[in-house]
């Protein structure tokens, strides 16, 4: 297949990008950042919404679309509705034209905060008001207009991923917009204060493996597939900051490990519990479901990685083609 990936240089857009070339796919890479180590393969410098009129022109078979403004801390801008809303309306309406194939990289943020932490969020909860408040800061609101957007195309065969905390290799360049279980893995890792928000310490994710996002899309472009729509994308399960601050402490349990509690500047738009239903999504997807443990031996393995490498490295590029396993679940029924 063509397919052309945007945000190819980002954190999961890496990812997804590598393992479809590795499936022999003609993948055509797109982001505004340098490809520095593209070594012949086909990845451009450039805003994805250049590539529009080639996707229009029916160049491509398929489309991920990971390119996004993703910091939740940022405000309303007229930059983030470009890239985040206007800029996914037009691909959208040009894959629409020529009958590509668009898969969406879309958030669990949209969500905002949940009514009951112990109800899973399930597509739609977002305008239940008796469920959740609905986005709590810009990056959410972005997304959830762009998935209106996709949804009023007409024609357009799509799938929007509604992805929860995706964590792993090649994530940490992200700074403090990382997942916050690769900023205590890494912090762990390099001996240093475990820093988290002081109201956080019950808050909770829903924690997914970059390998199961990789997984999902590489099923959902399959021949056989028929996954379309809106659907989670997530472990379905919640673990606490302080039940992950135990794993951490117990990978070394001769290290004392130093917790650092800083006040949370982001009191309103923070959201304290992730967790979505996915009731259908795994049997769509051909998943089998995560659980807990399977996202501690995750996390164990990351810190592992993380202790294998010069810390500085790490930090700037992460290593992130170390393992193509290195995050993948093993789920047993």
């Amino acid at each position: 297949m063509r397919i052309l990936v945007t945000g190819s240089r980002g954190f999961i857009g890496r990812h997804v990008a590598h393992a479809l070339r590795t499936q022999a796919h003609a993948v055509t890479g797109v982001d505004i950042r340098p490809p520095g180590d593209a070594n012949g393969q086909d990845e451009h410098c450039d805003d994805y919404t250049h590539f529009i009129g080639a996707v229009e022109a029916g160049m491509f078979d398929a489309v991920i679309h990971h390119a996004a403004i993703t910091n939740t801390a940022v405000e309303h801008s007229d930059e983030l509705h470009h890239i985040n809303v206007i800029g996914v309306a037009g691909l959208g309406a040009a894959c629409a034209a020529s009958s590509t194939r668009f898969i969406h990289a879309s958030s669990a943020s949209i969500y905002g905060q949940l009514t009951d932490p112990l109800r899973p969020a399930e597509v739609g909860d977002e305008v239940e008001r008796s469920r959740c408040t609905g986005p709590l800061n810009a990056y959410a609101a972005s997304k959830l207009a762009a998935e209106q957007a996709l949804t009023a195309t007409a024609k357009l065969d799509f799938l929007a991923l509604r992805y929860t905390n995706v964590f792993g290799v090649g994530e940490l360049p992200k700074g403090i917009t990382a997942c916050i279980l690769s900023q205590l893995v890494y912090q762990a890792a390099a001996g240093t204060q475990l820093r988290l928000f002081s109201d956080t310490l019950s808050a909770a994710r829903d924690f997914l493996p970059v390998s199961r996002v990789v997984a999902s899309i590489v099923h959902a472009l399959g021949p056989c597939s028929n996954a379309h729509g809106i659907h989670n994308l997530g472990s379905g399960v919640s673990v606490t900051f302080s039940e992950l601050i135990g794993w951490i402490c117990a990978f070394d349990a001769d290290v004392v490990r130093e917790i650092a509690l800083i006040p949370n500047p982001f009191i309103s738009r923070y959201q304290y519990v992730t967790r979505v239903s996915q009731t259908g999504t795994d049997a769509l997807l051909d998943h089998t479901p995560i659980r807990v443990r399977d996202i501690r031996d995750a996390t164990r393995r990351l810190y592992e990685h993380y202790q294998s490498l010069p810390l500085a490295q790490a930090l700037l590029n992460d290593d992130w083609t170390a393992s193509a396993e290195l995050l993948v679940p093993v789920a047993e029924n």
